[in-house]
């Protein structure tokens, strides 16, 4: 199935989308066309450090305000204590999802100590050596202890200070409508496509469910996603300058530039926390870290081979500290499987006590989660409503266009190109290579997105869902439109904009950065509440600690045994659906 499942893109069968849309109106579908993409769902997650009034990482607890971490599902943290992680639930826009989170925003600003603020950009403040990077704590139950233990064997294997890096995910899944849709229209034009996909349509057409061709064809979105992720931070990289003391005990490439005495920059960066200062695996391991996405099988055979193998360096490290306490959950290439970072990352989501490879083996893929968006400083939200537009254009292109597999080579190229575009995206120098061969970054910027103008029209008659956003009838179009701006002109860039404020003001990363921050907390403390998701987050605040305590209670046995119990689950994986 790897070869052939989709060696043909979708909008290439047809002269134009409207035929696609057309097609659903005949019938081909239970609902009316109106509906083929209102069901789609929206969900952003937002990763924040908070941080003490004089510009260093916060030593403080969770705010008690906020409930328990490991039991609110709005407001949670990431690696470290300090790192907030806001997370909205899958809604019906971008406008829902973006209102849902400014009021999460809101409640967490009345919730901080009086000397501390969030960091609302993604390179980290003054952190002051990695013993004052504190590992997120959530309680003595086993599960949140789990949790613990992950963040510290991720600490032991690549530095705490690179856990301190904020940043945005986008999570975005289709209605079953829309693959009714897509089902229909494949088995209705066997010519256009291989076999193999024509059966997969019809079968989920036979049986009335989509899991499976849904899964494969979330595949083929990802890998599209994989060739173009160098575009996200040509257009939204906002991360061009660090603290030098980011840098301790790192070598400071001859790329970086100095401005006064604590701030490093690269003058065409979008993205260093794309680049090579960003995340990265471990040396010794990383040439055995690789996920092949051709199909679910394949995809699910690659993560589990990684969160079962041992590798030697983890090994050496060992499994407990000198005082008997785990950490690290085990001595694999992976914990986990969230310790498999990529730009994009297909998602199911797991029930309580099951590994999410499990939970997708079984259930297939759920949703896709954009995972390469920069904090934005120069936004209170560190995002825009026209930035998660244009991710929705930018998603359904990828997945009509045609999408063969990945081989090893287009995989190296495809990380080259986004080291090349977060190290020096706005260069006129810099070149990708883009549809098999070299072209400048702006050439290639522009022709795909030239290529997302006919989704972008597509979008604006089908996809107004909300009041508010039906109140921009061209809104798509608008958001394609601003970022082929930024290509004719990157000097428009958030990344461009960022770094010149910062060399003519005189001021460093962290003054700049604390300037922005303060800016984003005026936002949010003269917001008016929406009283609805206030209950509702006041509601989540409320229930989460009874239930952290619940955890603690059922928490019987061994951890031992309860680690055991766990990874079991992954001695032998159900067939493919």
């Amino acid at each position: 199935m790897s070869s052939t499942l989709h060696e043909t893109g979708l909008s290439e069968t047809l002269s134009s989308l409207e035929q696609f849309k057309g097609f659903a109106s005949a019938g081909n579908v239970e609902r009316g066309a109106a509906s083929l993409l209102d069901g789609s769902r929206i969900g952003l997650e937002k990763e924040n450090l908070r941080v003490q009034a004089d510009g260093v990482i916060a030593q403080s607890d969770h705010p008690a305000g906020l409930g328990s971490a490991l039991c609110n599902p709005y407001i949670t943290t990431d690696y470290s204590e300090a790192l907030l992680e806001l997370v909205t639930p899958a809604l019906q826009s971008t406008h829902d999802a973006l209102d849902f989170l400014h009021q999460t925003q809101r409640l967490v600003q009345r919730n901080l100590a009086k000397n501390e603020f969030v960091w609302n950009t993604s390179m980290p403040c003054l952190l002051g050596g990695s013993d004052n990077i504190r590992v997120g704590c959530y309680g003595d139950s086993y599960p949140g202890r789990m949790k613990s233990v992950y963040r510290r064997g991720l600490g032991l294997r690549y530095g705490r200070s690179m856990q301190t890096i904020a940043g945005i995910h986008f999570n975005y899944s289709w209605p079953e409508t829309f693959w009714q849709a897509v089902a229909h229209m494949i088995v209705d034009a066997p010519g256009r496509f291989s076999v193999e996909l024509v059966n997969l349509a019809a079968r989920a057409i036979n049986d009335s469910s989509y899991t499976r061709f849904t899964s494969e064809m979330y595949l083929c979105a990802t890998r599209n996603v994989l060739r173009r992720t160098w575009l996200i931070p040509l257009l939204f990289g906002a991360s061009p300058a660090v603290c030098r003391t980011f840098m301790e005990g790192k070598t400071i490439s001859k790329d970086f530039a100095v401005h006064g005495n604590d701030t490093l920059y690269q003058r065409y960066a979008t993205s260093l926390r794309m680049g090579d200062i960003g995340y990265n695996y471990s040396k010794k391991a990383a040439e055995s870290i690789s996920v092949d996405y051709s199909d679910l099988a394949s995809y699910t055979n690659d993560l589990h081979r990684l969160i079962t193998t041992e590798h030697d360096s983890y090994a050496e490290l060992g499994l407990l500290d000198e005082a008997g306490e785990h950490q690290q959950l085990n001595l694999n290439l992976l914990q986990i499987e969230n310790e498999y970072y990529s730009p994009v990352r297909p998602k199911q989501l797991a029930e309580r006590f099951e590994p999410p490879v499990v939970a997708m083996r079984s259930r297939g893929i759920l949703y896709l989660e954009l995972r390469c968006i920069d904090v934005n400083m120069l936004e209170p939200a560190g995002m825009s409503q026209q930035q998660l537009d244009f991710f929705e254009i930018f998603l359904l292109q990828a997945l009509l266009d045609r999408s063969p597999p990945i081989d090893k080579h287009e995989s190296r190229i495809n990380g080259t190109n986004i080291s090349t575009v977060a190290h020096r995206g706005r260069d006129p120098q810099a070149n990708v290579i883009f549809k098999n061969r070299q072209m400048s970054v702006r050439d290639a910027a522009a022709a795909l997105l030239s290529d997302m103008q006919p989704v972008a029209e597509f979008l604006d008659k089908h996809r107004n869902t909300a009041a508010a956003d039906a109140a921009v009838a061209d809104r798509y179009s608008s958001a394609l439109r601003s970022q082929q701006e930024k290509v004719a002109n990157l000097d428009q860039t958030p990344s461009a904009v960022i770094l010149d404020e910062l060399l003519s003001s005189g001021q460093s990363f962290i003054e700049s950065a604390r300037a922005h921050s303060n800016e984003a907390a005026s936002f949010y403390a003269d917001l008016p509440a929406d009283e609805d998701t206030q209950a509702s987050l006041q509601q989540a605040v409320d229930a989460s600690t009874p239930a952290q305590r619940m955890l603690e209670e059922q928490s019987t046995g061994s951890f031992e045994d309860y680690l055991d119990k766990y990874f079991k689950q992954l001695q032998t994986l159900s067939p493919v659906l």
